[in-house]
């Protein structure tokens, strides 16, 4: 899958320039004018990075960047700084705001230096270290959300928008799948479906570890799902913690 770029930045000119040489390179590629709809954006399209402009109108990129990292809305996120300032300021701003990084605005513009620079941020991830983890859920912004977070936490992440999928998915491959998130409602087969299919399985499935993450406020439906044999239940919405907990519980974070 390829990675996701938002680009905030209050010039159509490098929003278009930009956006032209990564999408070239390959990226799926975000764009606004307006740094007020980062969060949203961050919410619907689940970015890999963003590249935050820092001097726009109203509130800036340092200030987005800051209440970004403060609420945890950008978990598992790159959050790098967009900017022709020189590399002093903007080294304190990345210390000031924890923001990841910085990347200088080149002029003339060099597609080729920015794809490059680009490239370097998205690399620099953990070794995957922890094994195979599965995310299964029929919304892609979910999906993109809960991978990124396992990708974070050093899993090799595979998804599905089903359960009949995931299940084709896991006898397929002879190598275990150390968790999988599961939606509760989705089509074709359902959490509550696959939960019950895979602890009546062989035992590599019957003992794999299964989080629930679901909005459903029945709590009479999450707890079938649960004496179903699911060992954890997420409640939407989350933050990166909630995860981290609940594997934590299941010995599957440090």
């Amino acid at each position: 899958m390829a990675a996701t770029i938002l680009i905030v930045d209050d010039s159509k000119a490098v929003l278009e320039l930009a956006s032209s040489a990564l999408q070239r390179a390959g990226y799926r590629v975000v764009t606004t004018t307006n740094p007020i709809e980062t969060a949203t954006l961050l919410r619907q399209e689940c970015p890999d990075l963003v590249l935050m402009d820092v001097g726009m109108p109203g509130l800036g990129g340092g200030q987005i960047v800051s209440t970004l990292q403060r609420f945890d809305f950008a978990a598992g996120c790159q959050l790098v700084f967009f900017s022709g300032l020189e590399s002093e300021a903007l080294e304190k701003l990345v210390e000031d705001c924890g923001a990841h990084g910085f990347i200088r605005k080149a002029s003339p513009f060099d597609p080729v230096r920015l794809v490059r620079q680009v490239r370097s941020h998205l690399i620099e991830r953990p070794a995957l270290t922890r094994g195979r983890a599965m995310v299964i859920d029929d919304s892609r912004a979910m999906r993109r959300l809960l991978s990124r977070i396992l990708s974070s936490l050093g899993y090799d992440v595979e998804t599905a928008v089903h359960g009949k999928e995931a299940l084709a998915q896991l006898e397929a491959s002879s190598e275990p799948v150390r968790v999988a998130l599961v939606d509760l409602h989705m089509p074709e087969m359902n959490g509550l479906e696959f939960v019950i299919e895979c602890r009546g399985r062989e035992p590599a499935l019957a003992r794999m570890p299964i989080v629930l993450v679901t909005s459903e406020t029945d709590m009479d439906q999450v707890r079938r799902v649960l004496e179903a044999g699911a060992d954890e239940v997420i409640l939407k919405p989350f933050d990166q913690q909630a995860i981290v907990e609940k594997l934590r519980l299941l010995g599957m974070a440090s």
